[in-house]
Formats: C-alpha cells, sequence, structure tokens
C-alpha cells in the first residue's frame, strides 16, 4: 500500500540521515578500500585484458568474483540504511550482515544480481573504455570531432545501459531488502516477490533514481566529496521506498 509520495518519501530519508551520516561515511570508506583491493586483484589475474574476442569475455568472467562481493557488501549497507530509515541506529556491522547471516543464500541471491549489473552495465563501460582509448590521442591530436564522436558513444550507451536496467534490473531491485526482512525467503523467493512488488512500479522507482542526477551531478564537481552524502541519501531513499511498497513504513 503506497502512503507516500516521493516528495515525502525523500524528506523523510533527510531527516532520518540527520546524525547518522558518520557511521554512513565509515561503511562507505570500508567498501571504497573493499573495491580497490578487489579492482587491484582482479587485475593482477593472468589473461586479464587478453587481445581479441576474448577481451570482453575476460572481463565479465573476472568482474563476477569481485562484483558478488561488492553486491554482499551492498546488501550489508542497504540493511545499514533500512536501520536509519526505520530507527535511526545503524552501525558499522550493519555492512557485514551478508557475511554474517545465511551466507550460501547470500552468495545466490548477489550472484544473481551481480551478474544481472554486469550485463546491464556493459554499454556503458564499453563505451567509456572507448572514450577513454580516444581521449589521450584526440587531445594531442585537436581532432575534436573524434573526441565529441566518442563522447555522443559514451551517452548512447549510458541511456543503453539504463534501459537494459530499467527492464532487467529494476523488477528485481527489491529482492536485498527482502533478504533482509524476510528470513524464511529462499534467495528465489526474494527475486519473484521483488518482481511482484514491483509490478506497476517500475517508473515511480525511475523518477525515484533520476530525482538524484542533479545530487550526482553536483557530487561530481566537488571531486566526489559529495558522495559522502548523496550516497547514503540515495540508499535511504530506497529503504523508504521498500517500507512504502511493504506497508512497513515506522513513522519516528
Amino acid at each position: 500500500m503506497i502512503k507516500r509520495s516521493l516528495s515525502q518519501i525523500r524528506t523523510d530519508s533527510r531527516d532520518a540521515l540527520a546524525g547518522n551520516y558518520s557511521v554512513c561515511f565509515i561503511a562507505l570508506f570500508f567498501m571504497f578500500i573493499a573495491d580497490i583491493a578487489i579492482s587491484q586483484i582482479m587485475y593482477l589475474l593472468p589473461l586479464r585484458g587478453a587481445p581479441g574476442v576474448f577481451v570482453i569475455l575476460t572481463d565479465v568472467i573476472y568482474s563476477i568474483p569481485g562484483s558478488l562481493i561488492m553486491t554482499m557488501l551492498q546488501a550489508g549497507f542497504l540493511f545499514l540504511c533500512l536501520n536509519v530509515a526505520r530507527y535511526g541506529h545503524p552501525t558499522f556491522n550493519d555492512t557485514l550482515l551478508a557475511f554474517r547471516y545465511d551466507p550460501p543464500k547470500a552468495v545466490g541471491l548477489c550472484l544473481v544480481i551481480g551478474v544481472i549489473d554486469i550485463i546491464c552495465s556493459l554499454p556503458l563501460s564499453y563505451a567509456l573504455t572507448d572514450f577513454i582509448i580516444e581521449l589521450t590521442p584526440a587531445i594531442q591530436g585537436s581532432r575534436v570531432s573524434s573526441l565529441l564522436q566518442s563522447l555522443g558513444f559514451v551517452i548512447l550507451g549510458a541511456l543503453f545501459s539504463m534501459v537494459l536496467r530499467v527492464i532487467f534490473a529494476y523488477p528485481f531491485s527489491q529482492a536485498l531488502m527482502l533478504y533482509i526482512d524476510h528470513q524464511e525467503f529462499s534467495g528465489t523467493e526474494c527475486l519473484m516477490k521483488s518482481r511482484e512488488l514491483m509490478r506497476g512500479q517500475i517508473i515511480r522507482y525511475l523518477t525515484l533514481e533520476l530525482s538524484f542526477i542533479g545530487y550526482l551531478a553536483l557530487a561530481i564537481l566537488s571531486l566526489g566529496i559529495g558522495l559522502i552524502w548523496v550516497i547514503p541519501y540515495m540508499n535511504v531513499s530506497r529503504a523508504n521506498f521498500y517500507m512504502d511498497l511493504t506497508g512497513t513504513y515506522k513513522p519516528y
């Protein structure tokens, strides 16, 4: 039963975060370090970036373990944000939820979600790779047209990735929340229940996600410092959206 507008969800999220940004920052910093460490380990693996048709294949295969670990940490961060939204008493230990609570189920669920995320991100990742390759030669040779063409390719890649995410990822966007809330659900049930919850709610969820574009742009202009505030704000809003869908909203 939907009770709140998206505007009210964002307002409630800002109010809930007051006084809780420090623990969110610590959790995000931990996840950032983990992501760097995983990236370095994956980079050192054999055949990474192998020539020819194996480039994309090896990159996708090597991305799966890292994506799995980061998705499990994301599940924990969502738990932290759910505690912010509901009770206002998050702890850093929330971030490690998926490694403490029924890890086999968490691994299976996060593996599916991680693979979906990788597939949806492929168009943008490929376009960004092409843009980076073209960037230095284009600047040095003043080939502005080539640079603009690559930039246009990035925009198309981003749009294509968003379409894939709306079609394939958004229906399962509540699966990790359901994993947190329902110990009796299997991983498959979490995915199926999420699809049921999101039936007719895709556009509403997309609207919520798009409402943060301005904040993300400002965060990028601040050299990423603003993400310390924006990422918790986005995830607590997602937690509030989930509570609204399930009718589990608990006002203070």
